[in-house]
């Protein structure tokens, strides 16, 4: 049994009790909160105060965002499980020295169990990021299955939330929850746009034919979804959109020695009919998955870029640009096994 396909924003929830664990929880498990969005509060120390600078370059529609796949797997072993703080510590190293307005992540898995959830590392992951001032957060236990794992994905902002959907794809793995967030910031009075929707993707991982069908129903369910938002008629539909995540599907060697690239370019020529622009890194500096962690690669195949970004098409590709960034803390460590992606939305054009 999955969580419901959407979740409406409630009541705003202060930052301490996103990260606050039930005191029954045994360390481990929190009571499941129905609550999905996190305020203003800036009760753990952070802050939501913008820079004179910070709030210019916002006022210019001038956004920056980041994705990254955090690697918080219930299954993995290795470093993936016996340095998730010490990756934690890095990540926000990074982010210390990057001046990021939102940051949307993949695989902060929390796993259900009927009126229980298992949310350690989402828990010290919406503090820390609170502590760096992303203070309005959705919530990874919030959208749990009953039984089973999340989606994995949350958004933590420095500009307010005002509204987030989540939807469970209806083709998935059993006991699964994969999807996608949207979510919708306020942006700071003066500038060309008053809103912006950052939509977080992660889909099936698997090359299997059985599974890479299912990834196909995947993709085409969230293009309808992108349809519309995009293409409907009114003011509404000039509203700026960034889509980011972890797609499983590759776009450079290893997806043209799986199958020619055609599944990536049957996707992305979905979300182009949808109303996206091209992929913004489809050039990239080095490939978003580290060589030591290739997923399902053939043999021989060194390079794979399963992270991608995606901007609307009525932006203008000279209005935004991404690229694939090594996020590492000052000694050395990386924070998941795939690097992240920087997106950067200047709202030039309309």
């Amino acid at each position: 049994m999955t969580a419901p396909e959407t979740v409406p924003l409630t009541a705003p929830m202060t930052a301490l009790d996103v990260a606050r664990p039930s005191p029954f929880s045994l360390k481990l498990f929190s009571w499941r909160r129905s609550l999905t969005c996190c305020g203003n509060s800036g009760e753990r120390g952070g802050s939501s105060s913008l820079d004179p600078e910070s709030l210019d370059r916002l006022r210019k529609c001038h956004v920056r965002v980041l994705s990254q796949n955090v690697w918080n797997s219930f299954f993995e072993g290795g470093s993936c499980r016996t340095e998730r703080p010490e990756r934690l510590n890095a990540f926000c190293e990074y982010l210390r020295s990057e001046a990021f307005d939102i940051v949307a992540v993949q695989e902060q898995f929390v796993f259900g169990a009927g009126p229980m959830v298992l949310c350690t590392d989402a828990d010290a992951w919406a503090e820390a990021m609170h502590s760096l001032g992303f203070i309005h957060q959705t919530s990874a236990v919030g959208v749990a299955p009953i039984v089973g794992m999340s989606s994995g994905l949350v958004v933590y902002s420095k500009l307010q939330i005002v509204s987030q959907k989540h939807t469970v794809f209806k083709g998935l793995r059993p006991f699964a929850g994969k999807g996608w967030l949207e979510v919708e910031v306020e942006l700071p009075e003066g500038g060309p746009h008053s809103r912006l929707t950052v939509v977080n993707v992660h889909q099936e991982h698997s090359n299997e034919p059985k599974w890479k069908a299912v990834r196909e129903t995947q993709w085409r369910e969230l293009a309808a979804r992108l349809s519309e938002l995009l293409l409907q008629d009114g003011a509404s539909a000039q509203q700026p959109v960034v889509m980011v995540g972890d797609f499983n599907v590759c776009s450079d060697e290893c997806g043209r020695a799986l199958d020619g690239s055609e599944e990536y370019t049957a996707m992305t020529g979905a979300f182009a009919a949808s109303g996206l622009g091209r992929n913004l890194v489809s050039v990239q500096e080095f490939p978003s998955v580290r060589q030591e962690y290739l997923e399902d690669a053939p043999e021989g195949v060194t390079s794979q870029s399963l992270d991608h970004a995606f901007v609307s098409a009525r932006l203008g590709e000279l209005s935004a640009s991404a690229r694939i960034v090594d996020t590492r803390g000052t000694n050395g460590l990386p924070v998941s096994d795939h690097r992240a992606v920087k997106v950067e939305l200047s709202g030039v054009a309309v």
